[in-house]
C-alpha cells in the first residue's frame, strides 16, 4: 500500500466506476460525495508515522509509487492540501444533484482532482506541466457539453492554458543547467522571464485573463465555480513548490516585489471590471480573477508573514463559491438568463436565493462578519507596511466587487410592475437549507476565525526550504 494508491489509483478507479453509473443520478451523487469526503477525512487524519494498525494488522505505507519509470510522491506534508481538494470535490458533488449538468461531471470532476494531486506528486517535477495539461483537456467537456456549439470562451481557454505548457517545460530545459550555471548566467534570467509567462498563462493573469469571464457568462455557474477553485489552487501550489525546489529561483531579491506587483494589478484590474459588468455570470469570473490576484499577494508579502494568509484563503474562497454559484444556478432556472435587467425584482419571489449570491459576493469582496474578512484584513495591513499607496490600489480594486454587489442589490430589490405582487419566498426547502447552511458557515469562519481557520497553516508543511515560513 502506498499513499499515491490512495489518494490517486483508487479516485480514479472510482471515476471510471462512476461513469459506469453516470445515468444513475442520486446513486452517483451520493456514492461520489461519500468517497470524496472519505479521501478527505482520511487524508487529515492519517497517521504522521505512516502506520496503519487494523485491530492486530500492521501496516506501514509508503511515500511513492513507480510507474513507467517515474515515481509518484506523496509524503504527510503534501496530505493536508489533499485533504482540501477532496473535500471540495465532495461540496460540489452533492451541489450537483440540484441541477441538470452533465452526467459526467462526477467522473470527470474525481479524475480532474486525482490528475492534479499527481501533477504535485510526479517526479521528475516537470512532467507536472504534462499532467495539468491533461486535467485542462479533461474539463472541456464539463464546460462545453457534448452537442452543444463550443464557445469562445472555451476554445481561449484551451489555448491560452496549452500556451503555458511549452513555457514551463522550456524552462525546465533550462534549469538543468542553471544549478551549475554562475550567478551572472543569463540563464537564470531567461528562464525566470519564461516561468513568469507560463504561470501567467495558467493563472489567467491580465492580459491573459479573458477567457475567465467569457466562460463564466456562457457555462453553467456550478461547473464554472468549480474549475475556478480547483485549478487556480493547484497551480499556485505547483508555483511555490518551484520556489522551494529552486535555491536560485529563491535567490532573486526582486521575486516578492514582482509578485505584489502582479498581485496588486490583477486585483486592480479584476475589480475596475466587475463594477461595470451587468452580468452575474461574468462577476463571478471576475470575482475568481481578484481572488488570484489576492493570492499571488499573499505571497508576495511572505517576508510579512503573507504564506500564512495564502494557506488561510482557500477555505473562505470556497464556501462564497459554493454559495453564489449554488444560488446563481437555481436562479438560472428561473430566469432567462442572469444579466441585472434579467433579475430586477427577483428578491421579491427568491430571497433566499438572492441573499446567497448577495452574500457570496460581499464575503469575496471582504466584508465584516465574513469568511474572507479577517485575512483580507491582514492582507491590506500587510500590504500597507512596506508601501501605503499599495495598500489604496489593493483597496480600490477590492471595491469593485463592493460597488457590484450594490448594483446587484438594487436590481433585485427594484419593486415588481404588478401592483398586487408582494413578497414570497418560492424557494421549496431542499434548496433553502443548504442556502442556510453555507451562510451559517460563512459567518462563523467571519466572527471565529481561529477555531478552524489556523488548521490550514498545515498546508505549508508541503514546502521545506520555503523561505518565511516558521
Amino acid at each position: 500500500m502506498s499513499t499515491p494508491l490512495i489518494w490517486i489509483a483508487l479516485p480514479l478507479l472510482f471515476a471510471l466506476f462512476l461513469a459506469l453509473i453516470q445515468t444513475k443520478h442520486v446513486l452517483s451523487c451520493t456514492l461520489g460525495a461519500l468517497f470524496a469526503f472519505s479521501l478527505a477525512l482520511l487524508a487529515a487524519f492519517f497517521s504522521e508515522n505512516l502506520i496503519v494498525e487494523l485491530g492486530p494488522l500492521t501496516f506501514e505505507v509508503n511515500t511513492n509509487l513507480n510507474i513507467l519509470g517515474r515515481v509518484l510522491l506523496i509524503n504527510t506534508g503534501n496530505l493536508p492540501f489533499i485533504s482540501l481538494m477532496y473535500f471540495f470535490t465532495g461540496l460540489w458533488i452533492i451541489g450537483s444533484g440540484w441541477f441538470k449538468l452533465s452526467n459526467w461531471f462526477r467522473a470527470i470532476s474525481f479524475s480532474v482532482v486525482a490528475i492534479l494531486i499527481a501533477a504535485l506528486a510526479v517526479e521528475p517535477f516537470l512532467y507536472a506541466a504534462l499532467l495539468i495539461e491533461l486535467a485542462v483537456l479533461l474539463s472541456i467537456p464539463l464546460l462545453s457539453p457534448y452537442g452543444e456549439k463550443v464557445s469562445t470562451g472555451v476554445l481561449r481557454f484551451l489555448i491560452f492554458q496549452t500556451l503555458a505548457l511549452p513555457l514551463i517545460l522550456l524552462s525546465g530545459w533550462m534549469l538543468s543547467g542553471i544549478e551549475t550555471a554562475p550567478s551572472g548566467s543569463p540563464l537564470i534570467n531567461q528562464a525566470t522571464i519564461f516561468l513568469i509567462l507560463g504561470f501567467a498563462f495558467w493563472l489567467a493573469v491580465f492580459p491573459f485573463h479573458t477567457w475567465v469571464p467569457m466562460i463564466s457568462q456562457t457555462s453553467h455557474p456550478w461547473i464554472v465555480s468549480f474549475i475556478l477553485l480547483i485549478l487556480p489552487n493547484t497551480m499556485l501550489m505547483f508555483a511555490l513548490t518551484f520556489i522551494d525546489r529552486y535555491t536560485w529561483l529563491r535567490a532573486i531579491p526582486e521575486l516578492y516585489d514582482v509578485l505584489r506587483l502582479i498581485g496588486t494589478l490583477t486585483i486592480v484590474i479584476g475589480g475596475v471590471l466587475v463594477a461595470f459588468q451587468r452580468h452575474l455570470g461574468r462577476a463571478l469570473g471576475y470575482a475568481a480573477i481578484i481572488e488570484t490576484g489576492f493570492s499571488l499577494l499573499a505571497v508576495g508579502l511572505s517576508p510579512q508573514g503573507g504564506m500564512n494568509w495564502f494557506s488561510m484563503l482557500i477555505l473562505p474562497r470556497a464556501l462564497a463559491y459554493w454559495l453564489w454559484a449554488f444560488s446563481l444556478s437555481e436562479l438560472k432556472k428561473h430566469v432567462d438568463d442572469l444579466s441585472l435587467d434579467s433579475v430586477s425584482s427577483a428578491m421579491h419571489a427568491f430571497p433566499f436565493l438572492c441573499g446567497g449570491i448577495l452574500l457570496g459576493q460581499l464575503s469575496i469582496a471582504g466584508l465584516p462578519l465574513l469568511a474572507s474578512f479577517p485575512i483580507k484584513r491582514m492582507i491590506w495591513f500587510s500590504a500597507a507596511d512596506p508601501d501605503l499607496l499599495n495598500a489604496l490600489w489593493i483597496f480600490i480594486g477590492s471595491m469593485g466587487l463592493f460597488v457590484f454587489s450594490l448594483r446587484t442589490l438594487i436590481h433585485f430589490s427594484t419593486p415588481p410592475s404588478e401592483e398586487n405582487q408582494c413578497w414570497k419566498i418560492n424557494e421549496s426547502v431542499s434548496v433553502i437549507i443548504p442556502i442556510t447552511i453555507a451562510v451559517i458557515a460563512i459567518f462563523i469562519l467571519g466572527l471565529l476565525p481561529q477555531l478552524l481557520l489556523p488548521r490550514l497553516l498545515s498546508i505549508l508543511n508541503a514546502f521545506e526550504h520555503f523561505p518565511y515560513l516558521k
